[in-house]
């Protein structure tokens, strides 16, 4: 699906975690420096993922590929083209998982992929809590020139419940300067 650009995002609600939002701020906008205009971008789900794209609003064109539903809504009054991957709605983070988002994902080949986690080790890699997005970390890393790996110190050293794709698909790690 293509986000119609003039959509009236007034009564959205969003739940996304709030928490530690001055360090995903920060660690947003050192990913949202990395992306240049004109360029095709995978975006994952999550709070620090949508910090990301509330700093990529400066630039006057980018695709940006999405299973968040908040993602796609922070971005309907840009000139960006968003397209929203389908899939079956997780209504408390408002993303979209599944087999239609991963198949819908083999369409599309991205400049970068900018992944969010739950938990990351060397051992087991990213990973994230929902099982209901199992796959779509190492589907938007293949379909990518570069991954990029956003996530806040708290998250290393820990495994959250799903296993998503090992540290070595990850070319770049950005985080805060508590690691």
């Amino acid at each position: 699906a293509i986000l119609s650009n003039n959509f009236n995002q007034k009564h959205f609600p969003t739940k996304l975690d709030d928490t530690d939002l001055e360090k995903k701020t920060v660690i947003a906008r050192a990913a949202a420096a990395m992306v240049k205009g004109g360029e095709s971008i995978f975006v994952g789900i999550g709070s620090t993922m949508l910090q990301l794209v509330r700093n990529l609003k400066h630039l006057n064109e980018l695709t940006v590929i999405t299973p968040s539903i908040p993602v796609a809504m922070e971005l309907t009054n840009t000139p960006f083209r968003i397209i929203v991957l389908g899939g079956i709605l997780d209504s408390n983070e408002l993303d979209l998982s599944g087999p239609l988002t991963l198949n819908n994902m083999d369409y599309f080949h991205v400049n970068k992929a900018f992944l969010g986690a739950g938990g990351v080790t060397v051992e087991s890699g990213i990973s994230d809590y929902n099982p209901n997005g199992y796959g779509r970390h190492a589907k938007m890393s293949r379909c990518a020139d570069t991954s990029i790996l956003v996530a806040q110190s708290d998250k290393f050293g820990k495994d959250a419940l799903s296993i998503e794709m090992p540290l070595s698909n990850v070319d770049t790690i950005i985080t805060d300067d508590m690691l």
